[in-house]
């Protein structure tokens, strides 16, 4: 197991985590560089591949060398309110003054890099200096790791928060908010408008570029049948990737058995080609609704090939190989990495989606990234998408999505604004 991870910006930090493992179970990146450069990033991981992958991405746009440091609160210290979690951290640094140079280690952090008395990591990773220039955190455990490096460094860390950190957006520098989660916040009467270190996004940061995607291709050489990687075929490859349940995506046994049913009649009856992933999360009922009809149109040697989730290089390969993406609309981070492809994305179960989840994927319908999924009796006339709804449709949105690269320059300018502060004392 490696205990710390470092990259040199985007290079070869891909395709190698599998997806949705526990806590200090994830085998991680391939490294480059490790040696020759100090990080200027440390993205505070909890395990959850979904937080993590949002830190990398902003870490990847920042174009900086980076190190992945698994760090949660204690037991006996998580259970307490974030806010209380948020002044224990202050009074430990009471009293210190900023009587070092900027970029300087402090002396708060020894070099031995000990834990503050409530901290932990399941892989030993060190908070020893030199502190970095940024600190960038996703999901609940990770907010104290990020504090204390934040009050470590005497504020001289840029910490960085993506998502909604249910605390106030001024304890941290930035926090990255997807616009569902300030749709949330809004609806609770909360003036996130307010929050002058709030930086909205369209959607949930991911790591899904031109590069990215290329790279996958690469690898899936190596995973998929030939069939499906022949692009002089008029053929459409399609990707379906299969989530798991809660309780805003009401689709259940009847509804994955209708699936089911599209599934075969979309490579029976329409020529295409099926690239099929769980994950880890798909119920039991989904799986035995798919199984038998993989198995039948594996017998009659019909393009299909299904996986069950536990290889992420599978689903890279599968977002950078198919031509059309069909994904079950329990997912916002699957949604959105499959629209920052650019290739026509289909929501599977749409209908079914309750209150927030559903107001996510109608604003990716109306802004023409989506469409619902429904599949045609027949293709009654060449110009409807036989995937939707009978009748002409809106062409989908050419605009790439790059959320990451877009506001990697505001949170450049937050250090550099700071370094200048340093300067002119």
């Amino acid at each position: 197991m490696i205990p710390h991870l470092v990259a040199q910006g985007r290079s070869r930090l891909l395709l190698s985590t599998p997806a949705y493992q526990g806590l200090g179970k994830i085998r991680f990146y391939t490294l480059k560089n490790t040696k020759t450069k100090a990080p200027e990033i440390w993205i505070i991981g909890d395990g959850i591949p979904k937080n993590e992958n949002s830190s990398i991405a902003l870490a990847e746009a920042l174009g900086l060398p980076f190190e992945i440091k698994r760090i949660v609160p204690k037991k006996s210290f998580n259970w307490l309110p974030l806010n209380l979690q948020k002044w224990l951290i202050d009074l430990r640094y009471m009293g210190t003054r900023n009587n070092f140079s900027f970029g300087s280690a402090p002396k708060s952090i020894n070099n031995s890099g000990r834990f503050a008395f409530f901290l932990d990591s399941p892989e030993s990773a060190p908070l020893s200096p030199p502190l970095p220039k940024y600190v960038i955190g996703s999901g609940a455990q990770t907010i104290a790791a990020c504090l204390e490096v934040s009050k470590a460094s005497q504020h001289q860390t840029v910490s960085v928060f993506t998502g909604n950190p249910k605390l106030a957006f001024g304890f941290f520098d930035a926090v990255v908010l997807p616009n569902h989660e300030y749709v949330k916040l809004t609806r609770k009467g909360l003036t996130v408008s307010f929050q002058k270190n709030c930086i909205i996004t369209q959607g949930i940061l991911n790591r899904i570029t031109p590069d990215f995607l290329k790279e996958a291709s690469q690898l899936a050489k190596n995973i998929f049948d030939p069939i499906f990687l022949d692009q002089k075929s008029e053929s459409p490859v399609v990707g379906i990737l299969i989530g798991g349940k809660n309780t805003s995506f009401r689709f259940y046994q009847e509804e994955a058995k209708a699936f089911a049913r599209d599934v075969e009649r979309l490579v029976s009856d329409f020529n295409t080609r099926v690239l099929l992933t769980y994950t880890p999360d798909t119920p039991t009922y989904f799986r035995e609704a798919i199984e038998p009809v993989v198995a039948k149109l594996q017998q009659e040697n019909k393009p299909i090939q299904r996986w069950d989730g536990k290889d992420k290089d599978v689903y890279n390969g599968i977002l950078a190989t198919a031509t059309h993406l069909l994904v079950t609309g329990d997912s916002m981070t699957m949604t959105c990495e499959a629209i920052g492809t650019g290739k026509p994305v289909y929501i599977v179960g749409q209908e079914v989606c309750q209150g927030l989840l559903g107001a996510f994927h109608r604003y990716w319908k109306e802004k023409q990234y989506t469409r619902r999924f429904h599949l045609l009796r027949a293709n009654r006339r060449l110009t409807w998408d036989v995937f939707s709804h009978i009748g002409d449709h809106p062409p989908f949105a050419t605009t790439q999505i790059e959320e990451a690269k877009r506001i990697a320059p505001m949170i450049q300018q937050l250090y550099d604004n700071r370094r200048e502060r340093h300067a002119n004392r």
